[in-house]
């Protein structure tokens, strides 16, 4: 699979992300463009966060707020 990186304020974060646990928690590493995101306390929870900056910044992207 071929993936274009892209630049991290305009990427969704929808692309495959690698989730890695860290001390304290797990965070959720887009491998698109390479974003991190906060740490959460699960897997799951650290996944959603990286979604949710990702509809960010596609809103921030579009204009809309």
């Amino acid at each position: 699979m071929s993936m274009t990186p892209t630049l991290p304020e305009r990427c969704g974060h929808v692309a495959p992300m690698a989730l890695e646990r860290l001390e304290g928690g797990y965070v959720a590493r887009c491998l698109r463009c390479g974003t991190v995101g906060p740490v959460r306390d699960t897997s799951t929870e650290a996944r959603r966060a990286l979604l949710e900056q990702g509809r960010r910044n596609r809103r921030k992207a579009s204009g809309s707020t």
